[in-house]
């Protein structure tokens, strides 16, 4: 029986099965013009947030050309993301996709987007776009690159039967993923309640004094500080896709920032690395390009890359709070 199901599955290049269209070249604008303008920074965490992506000016001829439609895959093709694959599950709002990504569609009927998007999703993809992108800082995977990557496709029916599994899977992850946005929100209420606006438990007790400050009244005790008084700023290293593997220590980038450490996280066993580019917990991380995310580290030691910065705790006697 195992043999005889082999039988029905074919490598093929993506080439073969697929077409590819580069971005729509514009200006990310907050302002609700009607169309949502999705970039490489939105498909890079393990959903997409739309309610963050922001929108852009295009005709309707131009929408045509680049609406996002279900079972698009979209590729980030430059850039420390590039390979990161998002396969469209849902129907979205009126959107396109920008310049720096590109669209991958199935040719014919009988090829699943679900399926091949599931592959092309995976760290197999990414370890393909590492090793053959071109560039060094900023490796580039441009279309002749991605068609010559090859997958093993089935028959119609076992698409369909591997697809309707993984659904399930996804349905699960994507509940769970909620949950913990919202976990992470009330975690930011109550830490904005308490440290910003100083309603913590017990403050009614608490004497507050003018900060001679923006801050106005603080509790007594507190003080106000410059950043750069109590931390020190340091760039991350500037990793090659060479250094990158799949044994040693996390290296940090900014999906990890989002997700921290997955199975899908490059690693590098750090023996030639300077020791002041190696985090540990309670290290403060944040880009500083981009997303501009901000991540205090609890996920243990790890490498940080370039464009990640670091805020490293000024002393272990005292507790700051950075607002």
């Amino acid at each position: 029986m195992a043999t005889q199901t082999l039988k029905n599955w074919h490598k093929v290049r993506l080439d073969e099965i697929a077409n590819f269209e580069y971005g729509y070249t514009a200006s990310a604008k907050e302002n609700d013009t009607g169309t949502k303008l999705l970039r490489i920074t939105d498909i890079v965490p393990d959903l997409i947030d739309w309610n963050t992506v922001p929108f852009c000016e295009i005709d309707e001829k131009g929408v045509r050309q680049f609406e996002i439609k279900k079972g698009d895959i979209l590729i980030a093709r430059t850039g420390a993301t590039a390979g990161y694959a998002k396969l469209i599950r849902r129907q979205p709002q009126k959107s396109v996709f920008a310049s720096y990504l590109i669209r991958v569609r199935m040719k014919k009927a009988d090829v699943s987007p679900e399926y091949v998007g599931r592959i092309v999703e995976s760290e197999m993809f990414k370890q393909f776009v590492t090793i053959h992108a071109g560039g060094s800082a900023q490796p580039h995977a441009n279309a002749p690159v991605l068609k010559n990557f090859e997958l093993f496709l089935p028959d119609a029916k076992t698409q369909t039967e591997i697809v309707d599994v993984l659904s399930a899977y996804d349905d699960l992850i994507e509940n769970n993923t909620r949950r913990i946005q919202i976990l992470e929100q009330l975690a930011q209420a109550i830490y904005t309640e308490w440290f910003v606006n100083f309603r913590f438990p017990g403050h009614e007790k608490e004497k507050m004094i003018d900060s001679d400050t923006d801050f106005g009244k603080i509790p007594e005790g507190w003080e106000v500080a410059k950043v750069g008084d109590i931390a020190e700023f340091m760039n991350g290293y500037a990793f090659k896709p060479r250094h990158l593997g799949m044994i040693g220590l996390p290296v940090i980038k900014i999906p990890e920032l989002r997700s921290g450490v997955l199975s899908k996280t490059p690693r590098n066993s750090g023996e030639s690395i300077p020791k002041k580019y190696f985090i540990k917990n309670g290290d403060i991380l944040f880009s500083w390009s981009a997303t501009l995310l901000v991540n205090i580290w609890n996920s243990g030691e790890g490498l940080r890359r370039n464009y990640a910065a670091l805020k490293e705790r000024c002393c272990n006697k005292c507790k700051c709070s950075i607002t």
